[in-house]
């Protein structure tokens, strides 16, 4: 980001050019598409947004006009002030954009209270059955590794992980236990979340 903002000032004086192009602002590109290179690595995800696409078209033809200039003739000097500003937009939208895909990762559901893990009842309530709350056994779990799999009363397994069970220090379940528990939708399957365990 440093590199982008350093090159944006070094290339100020092409955005008011009524001579000749400098060449000294070749630095200045330079350090814009540093700054750029430094960008895509915060972009991680799999969809390339239209925003993202035009963005990207946007640059790659604004710094391309600049590059003429400098290298093969003055004819294109007047568009330089134009090349740069799109250049700039371009910028801008690929850091808009890049950054409002990262919000939705990097918020996350606020953890739950000390309080509220510490309750823990023997039979899950009639609220906990009407908040999506399922009830299952422990088929199998590997307390060193920290995880293991849940039989769901309705049919099928589903993966727990011992940060999903409630409670404080050494978290296990032990095979055959009966559990209450949300399933979630998770990138490789199904989760159990919010594991209770019943005596």
């Amino acid at each position: 980001m440093v590199s982008l903002i350093v090159g944006l000032i070094m290339a100020w004086p092409l955005f008011n050019q009524s001579g000749p192009v400098d060449f000294s602002a070749l630095g200045a590109t330079m350090a814009i598409f540093i700054g750029l290179l430094n960008l895509q690595q915060f972009n991680n995800t799999s969809q390339a947004s239209l925003v993202n696409q035009l963005a990207g078209i946007t640059l790659l033809i604004s710094s391309l006009v600049p590059l003429a200039a400098l290298l093969l003739t003055s004819a294109v000097d007047e568009l330089l002030p134009f090349a740069m500003g799109f250049s700039v937009a371009a910028v801008c939208a690929l850091s808009a954009s890049t950054l409002r895909q990262q919000l939705p990762q990097r918020t996350k559901k606020p953890a739950a209270s000390k309080s509220a893990r510490k309750r823990k009842s023997a039979r899950p309530s009639k609220s906990d059955q009407h908040s999506g709350r399922e009830q299952g056994q422990v088929k199998w779990f590997n307390a060193s590794k920290g995880f293991g799999f849940i039989s769901r009363d309705q049919g099928g397994d589903v993966f727990v992980h011992f940060r999903a069970i409630r409670g404080e220090g050494h978290r296990v379940l032990i095979e055959g236990q009966t559990v209450s528990f949300i399933v979630e939708e998770r990138e490789k399957g199904l989760q159990a979340e919010d594991v209770d365990i019943h005596a």
